[in-house]
């Protein structure tokens, strides 16, 4: 059986204006509720998907519909449900409907992924924000300046990460950013258009999406 408790997650900040999007954020979003089980000391993350158990027996793809299990190398488990609250309006709170680019830190205990919203003008689901979960802390979310993210990946064994952003049309380069991973404190910020040489963790995003 599934063990756990329920953890009351709270946004504190209202999220930004994003240009793409037609619905703007929930100033405030209801209670977010998230099942978490306490892995033992010591214990690190082994495997996650975000499909159904027969679905994920079939695929070696982690990213889907949710919600997002996590196994521990104690057998402990815990399931991050799909959000609902964090966009859209009071009247029309959106659900979330994927989990997508699912990522595990090279510590095994930090795993991200992006949380896929109807909120472009495309008939597909953005991912609007990053979201990074690691056991016995809150869960951290980040957001782009503008658009949409279009990648990321942890850096320095988890302690940081990097994302690439820009709109879902048009952009060419986009723009980047690099965060405290626990903190979501951004440290650096940079972007193609002033003709500079990118950074050494610009450089290590981009090789990680070849």
């Amino acid at each position: 059986m599934r063990s756990g408790v329920l953890l009351l997650l709270l946004l504190g900040n209202t999220l930004p204006s994003f240009v793409v999007a037609q619905t703007t954020p929930t100033a405030k979003p209801p209670n977010v509720h998230t099942r978490l089980a306490t892995p033992g000391k010591g214990a690190h993350i082994v495997r996650f998907y975000a499909t159904s158990e027969d679905e994920s027996s079939k695929s070696d793809a982690p990213s889907g519909p949710g919600p997002l299990h996590i196994i521990y190398s104690d057998g402990s488990q815990v399931e991050i449900p799909k959000e609902r609250g964090r966009f859209g309006d009071p009247e029309h709170p959106l659900t979330q409907d994927n989990f997508s680019n699912i990522q595990l830190a090279d510590d095994r205990q930090h795993l991200g992924w992006l949380a896929e919203y109807m909120m472009c003008s495309q008939s597909y689901p953005c991912p609007m924000e990053l979201v990074v979960y690691q056991a016995g802390h809150k869960l951290t979310y980040l957001f782009s300046s503008y658009g949409v993210i279009w990648s990321w990946t942890f850096l320095k064994g988890g302690k940081c990460l990097a994302m690439q952003y820009g709109f879902p049309h048009g952009d060419e380069t986009g723009a980047f950013a690099l965060y405290d991973t626990d903190t979501g404190r951004v440290i650096a910020q940079f972007s193609s258009k002033t003709k500079k040489e990118a950074p050494h963790w610009v450089q290590q995003l981009l090789m990680s999406n070849k």
